[in-house]
């Protein structure tokens, strides 16, 4: 079972999108996890769901088990160490709840069975790879074809028509027929909570992580010891930010305290915090409380770079 704690990203035109109930981690913590009668993780770390869980089944490392890894190779994954501690495969631990649940007899095949299993595949691209031949080459190239791959060379287009499409019929009833610019639904000096949240908080990917993943090991912490948030220089210098300070990003919905780093490159008006740290990484508050849960209706996606929020300083120690 998982909860989701974070939004994803994506755009949305002002006045059309959903209004379905979306999970950030503040609405979960307050409105849906004190409903939840038992919540199980299985996770490899105690990670920040994890943490929130009633019991936490300790999962095993990518090598500490055998699968299959697919990309333009295919490649046996072999176990090179035994599991440490209670950790488990994920099959094993769906292996033995069954038998706990009574299940027992939809669950009684070896891991090698179920790898052969999905290698027996009338998908041309897995025609003649089969386990025991993993087993002896480790990884073996996909039956792509030899000619290198050009997308559309024979100009036909998953449209209704067949041809490109500019103008899109389905997406009438939402306004978006045509690609023209729309204002952002919370982002823009047009909202009314613009004068009192002036800047636009964007999450950017960072250059030593990969998302959240490892972020709790040491050589990520290395290289970006604290979270950080940067702010242009003319927008520090108008909220009187000094270097040492923390500071408090914040808006109607949440507020998190961390680092800041000036950056000339960003533009006037913009902040940017970088998207990957745990919450237990932040001094106080988290970011994830700051977003909006509108989603656009063509995608079913959030919207991850339309945020309002103000910047000041934290003048005392508020841990």
């Amino acid at each position: 079972m998982t909860i989701p704690i974070r939004s994803a990203r994506s755009g949305c035109r002002r006045r059309t999108c959903s209004t379905r109930p979306r999970p950030n981690r503040s609405r979960v913590l307050r409105d849906i996890l004190p409903k939840l009668e038992f919540f199980v993780a299985v996770d490899l770390f105690l990670t920040d769901t994890a943490a929130l869980a009633d019991v936490v089944l300790p999962a095993c490392s990518i090598f500490e088990k055998d699968d299959l890894i697919a990309g333009m190779f295919l490649q046996l994954q072999r176990q090179v160490v035994a599991p440490e501690g209670e950790c488990k495969a994920d099959l094993e631990i769906v292996t033995e709840l069954a038998q706990r649940m009574g299940l027992q007899q939809f669950f009684q095949r070896r891991p090698e069975d179920y790898l052969r299993e999905m290698l027996d595949s009338e998908d041309p691209l897995l025609r003649g790879i089969s386990l025991e031949r993993l087993q002896r080459e480790d990884a073996v190239m996909l039956n792509r074809p030899a000619a290198p791959y050009i997308g559309l060379a024979n100009l036909e287009f998953k449209t209704p028509s067949g041809r490109i499409e500019i103008y899109k019929e389905e997406l009438v009833k939402h306004g978006s027929e045509l690609p023209y610019f729309r204002e952002p639904i919370e982002a823009t000096p047009e909202n009314p909570l613009y004068a009192k949240y002036p800047l636009t908080l964007l999450f950017s990917h960072s250059r030593h992580r990969i998302h959240s993943t490892f972020a709790n090991l040491s050589k990520a912490t290395e290289r970006e010891p604290h979270p950080l948030v940067e702010i242009h220089p003319n927008d520090a210098a108008r909220r009187g930010l000094s270097g040492g300070k923390r500071v408090r990003v914040y808006n109607e919905r949440g507020s998190v305290e961390l680092e800041w780093r000036a950056n000339a490159d960003l533009r006037p008006g913009v902040v940017v915090i970088s998207e990957g740290s745990w919450v237990r990484d932040f001094p106080k508050g988290e970011p994830y409380s700051l977003t909006h849960e509108q989603v656009s209706p063509t995608s079913d996606n959030y919207a991850f770079f339309d945020t309002l929020v103000q910047i000041e300083a934290v003048t005392e120690n508020t841990d």
